[in-house]
């Protein structure tokens, strides 16, 4: 009988844990002749089974007009991991053998055109499976094969490549993961433009401010703190008021320590009267001492009407009022020239009259103390107070 069909093929059949039985149509001449592939999904592998120790076959009984069979498995079914695959693998020979002027029956003829055919579309199956250079043979199966052979290499080098690329993109992204988790720590912690975080620690900056809106470090700031303390030292105007001494007594009183940053020294008298009739006397002196000659001036007086001068000044600032009893008061003033040449300015005054005093005097050293005494030194003080403010 004729064969009407081409195919080869029966499946793939996917396991289910249930199926165990799995049929074909294409004509077979016995249960060898049936090809069992067992395919794993996972990997692709495929694995020809063994007749009798993986499946049996049960055959049509009339392979001309009902050509297959089923393919019967044996022992636990099939998994949903597997396929099963059937075909046919009818051996490649010839068996029928006619000879001359002997008698042959139409069957085995067809059995053995049966064959042929079979063996050919076998040849069929396989070579459709395979790859194929053009009908042209523009392409030889050589070139063909050295084609996919580079093709190969270069894909595999690429995948070499692309997972080293992968990689280190893999380990970039790790690495800024890690940069964001060390930031977002670092935040956590940050001061707060809002100040809701405090600074618990020192902040410390890289050196002195240069441009406005730089933060000033501490050593920049006391810099200038001191620098304008300084200045405001160096530029004010410092005086001081000694505490008053009493004249009430001695024939001289001195004020000594007196600051070398004065400029100007006032002397005031209150009430300051004597046992004689010398006339009063102011004095200066340095390091060395108080000088009692060097002094240039002279002073002017008026009493009871009556004035007079007395030009030469050389013992001290000598103010032209005298006598017992009298109580004077009043100003001197120093003031520093340059520096140590000062010079004397003064009034002093009482209940019948008073006088005038100008002169200068310079020093060798820094003043540093004033003297109130009387002219010769030998009238003591019964009454009154002296004092200094001192400035500069």
């Amino acid at each position: 009988m004729s064969i009407s069909t081409t195919s080869r093929k029966a499946g793939p059949f996917t396991g289910n844990g249930v199926t165990v039985s799995f049929p074909f149509a294409f004509k077979v001449f016995a249960a060898a002749d049936v090809l069992v592939v067992r395919g794993e999904i996972a990997t692709s592998a495929e694995v020809e089974l063994t007749l009798g120790t993986h499946y049996t076959v049960t055959l049509n009984s009339n392979q001309d007009s009902s050509p297959g069979g089923t393919v019967n498995w044996i022992g636990t079914p099939l998994s949903s991991a597997f396929t099963l695959t059937l075909g046919s693998k009818v051996a490649s020979t010839q068996p029928a053998n006619f000879t001359n002027l002997g008698r042959f029956y139409p069957r085995v003829l067809n059995d053995a055109l049966d064959r042929l055919t079979i063996v050919v579309q076998q040849l069929a199956e396989e070579v459709s499976r395979s790859v194929k250079v053009g009908f042209s043979g523009l392409v030889s199966p050589d070139e063909l094969v050295d084609t996919i052979t580079t093709a190969a290499s270069t894909a595999a080098t690429a995948a070499g490549e692309a997972a080293g690329s992968a990689e280190a993109a893999f380990l970039a992204v790790a690495d800024a993961q890690d940069a964001v988790a060390a930031a977002n720590a670092a935040i956590v912690g940050a001061v707060q433009k809002d100040g809701s975080v405090a600074m618990t620690g020192a902040l410390v900056l890289p050196g002195n401010a240069v441009n406005a809106l730089e933060a000033v470090p501490k050593q920049q700031a006391e810099t200038i703190a001191n620098t304008a303390a300084a200045s405001v030292v160096t530029n004010r105007m410092q005086h001081t008021l000694t505490a008053s001494q009493a004249t009430t007594s001695g024939t001289a009183i001195d004020f000594t320590g007196i600051p070398s940053w004065a400029k100007r020294i006032t002397v005031i008298a209150q009430d300051v009267s004597t046992n004689g009739g010398s006339q009063v006397l102011l004095q200066v002196g340095d390091s060395g001492g108080v000088s009692a000659s060097g002094y240039v001036g002279g002073n002017l007086y008026y009493l009871g009407g009556s004035s007079g001068a007395h030009e030469t000044l050389s013992s001290g600032f000598r103010v032209f009022i005298g006598g017992a009893g009298i109580y004077r008061f009043g100003t001197i003033t120093l003031t520093r020239l340059t520096a140590n040449k000062w010079v004397a300015v003064g009034q002093i005054a009482h209940a019948g009259g008073f006088a005038w005093v100008s002169g200068v005097r310079v020093l060798a050293n820094t003043l540093d103390r004033v003297r109130f005494t009387t002219v010769g030194g030998t009238d003591a003080f019964t009454q009154g107070e002296v004092s200094l403010l001192i400035e500069g």
